[in-house]
């Protein structure tokens, strides 16, 4: 009996390896597909954040002093002495001069300028550039946009890290998605951001971190997400709690007698029935609101994308932002007299 197992359970164990050994190589050639599709490239990042212990509700923040690092959307990025997102790595910034106009800008990924490779064509950017031109005067406009930021981030960042720099405009910049405070993850011992999607594997570093660099992860991340999309964000049926955040960043505004704006930006696709609720809100409660998301109707699908498989604003969008812009914000400056 013995002996008649015994060949029968090496060619189990033949078979298993085998398997085993194909299923490797089918992962193998699939991963190597999904590198040459570039399907996922827009996810890969390096470890560019780093905890913000000043406040509770700021989860993570750019490291100051980055030089040619990957950001996410597939673009390499240089940051300030503060953490922003700049055109000269480690730039620093002087007090206040008189006649210097500075404005400083909350917001999320579109705001951060992902999927925009050159910094000078983000909006911020190009804002500071007309308005310069515009008045003749020195103009600072500072980029606090993080991706995954909710209003929360957004509203906090306005009190522990803008208003020390004396800005004479503050703008949330949001889209529907920042509502849900649950999107903004948190920054793990590497530098990377752990958000709901890998949140299973929040314990462990550095299974996470080998998921970050397997790119077939990210095809069936979105998978998953499209067959289960309350997964990725949950319903905003109405004006959501959250709203709180945009009067709490209008309260602090007006308490620093400093001018604001809620910048609504356009973005790919939405709820047109929650926009309409949150914007009416915001109207109601006579709150400086912006509009933007009738820029979208300005483009194509295609032209309005940072590329084929990522949906951020593309820089024509971003320079079509910063020309509506210019005239509220010269507005909110006092500069139109």
């Amino acid at each position: 009996m013995t002996r008649r197992l015994r060949p029968d359970i090496n060619r189990i164990t033949r078979r298993l390896l085998a398997s085993f050994g194909m299923s490797l190589l089918s992962l193998l050639a699939l991963e190597g597909l999904v590198r040459w599709w570039g399907y996922a490239e827009h996810y890969i990042y390096d470890p560019i954040y780093m905890p913000y212990p000043a406040s509770d509700d700021i989860a993570y923040v750019h490291t100051p002093n980055l030089e040619s690092v990957r950001a996410r959307g597939e673009i390499f990025i240089q940051t300030d002495s503060l953490g922003l997102r700049a055109d000269v790595p480690g730039k620093t910034y002087p007090h206040k001069q008189p006649g210097e106009i500075r404005i400083a800008i909350a917001g999320d990924s579109i705001t951060f300028g992902e999927g925009v490779a050159d910094v000078q064509e983000t909006y911020p950017a190009v804002l500071e550039k007309h308005l310069a031109e515009q008045t003749g005067l020195p103009v600072t406009v500072f980029n606090f946009g993080v991706s995954g930021y909710s209003v929360r981030e957004m509203t906090a960042t306005l009190e522990n890290r803008m208003l020390a720099l004396e800005p004479d405009l503050v703008i949330m910049a949001i889209v529907p998605q920042d509502f849900v405070l649950s999107r903004t993850g948190a920054v793990d011992p590497t530098g990377y951001v752990y958000d709901p999607l890998n949140g299973l594997v929040k314990e462990n570093w550095r299974l996470r971190k080998l998921l970050q660099n397997i790119r077939l992860f990210y095809v069936l991340r979105d998978i998953g997400v499209k067959l289960a999309p309350s997964l990725a964000q949950p319903p905003l049926p109405s004006v959501p709690g959250s709203y709180k955040y945009v009067q709490n960043f209008r309260d602090v505004a007006e308490a620093n007698h400093i001018p604001y704006l809620i910048l609504w930006l356009p973005v790919l696709q939405s709820d047109s029935t929650f926009n309409e609720l949150v914007k009416t809100q915001i109207l109601t409660d006579q709150i400086h609101l912006l509009d933007l998301s009738h820029v979208r109707h300005a483009f194509t699908e295609t032209t309005f994308a940072a590329s084929a498989f990522d949906g951020h604003p593309s820089s024509l969008v971003h320079q079509q932002i910063a020309a509506e812009l210019l005239g509220p914000a010269r507005a909110e400056l006092g500069l139109n007299h």
